[in-house]
């Protein structure tokens, strides 16, 4: 919110742009729906010009997290589409993302270590990755963070390959609900836009560009 608020102002530094916090107080993700802060969590937000679909570009993101994570602290995490990140089987961040002209805003909260609170979010346990941090970790590791995604290469190709070799719940049954609006079947992985393919009992293709997925029970 503050970086979309104070966004002409800021880009007059012709620079690219990260702001971090020590504490948010309105999280929000797709939908309007909330996103709890902890003392164990990072929150920050920055831009991003890319000219590529905003269906995609959380998913970069997201699989550029992982890969960070993997190097930084050894610790695996999966890509659930089309924004999440889950740690153990439960949820530990998510991205969201706006566009304003030519610039893409990014937002991601990701739960880094163990906190007092039993946090949940409308559908999700959540999780923390129990992390060994430094002390000024919520400044120096979003900052991390950004400088390895500016120094990635926006691959369309390797996004989706990447996706298609090991996003959560592929080929498997989930639903994926919008606007009152039920897709069930198999999820077969995501096409040249980020939108996910879902195969139904028929045999039928679906392509869906935005929604929740949940793991059919």
């Amino acid at each position: 919110t503050y970086l979309k608020d104070h966004l002409s102002e800021l880009e007059k530094i012709e620079q690219d742009i990260l702001i971090t916090c020590n504490q948010q107080t309105e999280g929000h993700g797709r939908n309007n729906k909330t996103w709890n802060d902890s003392e164990g969590s990072v929150a920050f937000s920055f831009t991003f010009h890319a000219n590529h679909s905003p269906t995609i570009i959380p998913l970069f993101v997201a699989m550029e997290i992982v890969t960070f994570i993997k190097s930084e602290f050894h610790t695996t995490l999966a890509v659930k589409w089309p924004n999440d990140l889950y740690y153990l089987n439960k949820k530990c961040g998510g991205i969201i993302c706006h566009k304003i002209d030519q610039t893409i805003i990014v937002g991601v909260g990701l739960n880094l270590s163990s906190s007092p609170k039993n946090l949940t979010d409308e559908n999700n346990q959540i999780a923390h990755l129990n992390l060994n941090l430094p002390h000024d970790f919520k400044k120096s590791l979003p900052l991390k963070i950004y400088e390895s995604i500016l120094k990635s290469t926006f691959d369309e190709n390797k996004i989706i390959n990447s996706f298609n070799q090991s996003g959560l719940y592929l080929n498997e049954q989930v639903t994926i609900s919008e606007d009152g609006q039920m897709t069930t079947g198999k999820l077969l992985g995501i096409g040249t836009i980020g939108e996910a393919i879902i195969q139904n009992d028929n045999g039928e293709i679906q392509k869906l560009y935005n929604g929740t997925l949940r793991k059919k029970d």
